[in-house]
């Protein structure tokens, strides 16, 4: 160790220091109490952080997917029509860049996933009343060799929640088997022409037989992933990804 001589008189001070103990060092030979446990935490705070600026900043990027859902109706035994129908939104190679854009997020192998937001509109159509049931759901790891598509089996994928035998059919829930799915969003929308036990409305003799807010309506998810995504092929970029390449 180097030695420095101090004179107090002439407020001198020393141009040389001991040497500092290195992190490791110190986690190894301090005693184990609970303000050594403090630095230690501290020193690994601040060497992080020191890091972090070294790298460079990130680069957020926007994409768009759109799609429409259409119902092809089929009967049931119980009586009426039911219609189911599924779309992949974890498919990057349909995401259409919109907004911040770059080409070398792009061009990359991989990147993080940060956050979702779905935006739904629901339309009546030509039907008279309607009942909807969205569903954005992961499959579990069980389940993760089941292909899941527009055949989806009555029973054993999903129920119907109904009423007592000879009731209304409105009100009915379909509910999906918790073995198979993981359910992050759900809502029910029920549309209809005409208001529910309601009269009609005369309009100087014109009969109105429906309203914006019974014939449409809207929502909007809103979902954190925060998620690293890689492609697995060498030599191709993440944006080429399909679903069935990702795990559960």
């Amino acid at each position: 160790m180097a030695r420095v001589t101090f004179n107090r008189l002439t407020r001198k001070k020393a141009t040389t220091r001991k040497k500092r103990t290195s992190t490791l060092t110190a986690a190894k030979y301090r005693p184990r109490t609970a303000a050594a446990n403090r630095s230690l935490i501290k020193s690994n705070a601040y060497a992080i952080r020191a890091v972090k600026r070294m790298l460079p900043p990130p680069i957020y990027t926007d994409y768009q997917y759109s799609f429409v859902q259409e119902a092809v109706l089929t009967a049931v035994p119980d009586g009426g029509y039911q219609s189911i129908s599924s779309n992949q939104l974890m498919s990057p190679a349909f995401w259409s860049p919109v907004l911040r854009q770059d080409t070398n997020v792009i061009d990359s192998s991989q990147t993080k996933v940060l956050r979702m937001q779905a935006n739904m509109r629901y339309s009546l159509g030509e039907s008279s009343t309607v009942q909807i049931t969205t569903f954005v759901v992961s499959i579990r790891p069980d389940a993760v060799n089941r292909q899941i598509n527009d055949t989806l089996v009555e029973g054993q994928d999903y129920i119907y929640s109904k009423g007592a035998p000879g009731g209304s059919d409105l009100g009915i829930v379909p509910r999906l088997n918790s073995a198979v799915f993981k359910v992050l969003y759900t809502r029910n929308v029920t549309l209809m022409s005409n208001g529910f036990l309601q009269p009609k409305a005369d309009f100087q003799g014109t009969i109105l037989t429906s309203n914006a807010k019974t014939t449409m309506a809207k929502g909007q998810i809103n979902m954190k992933l925060n998620f690293r995504i890689r492609q697995p092929v060498q030599g191709l970029q993440w944006k080429n990804m399909q679903q069935n390449q990702f795990g559960p």
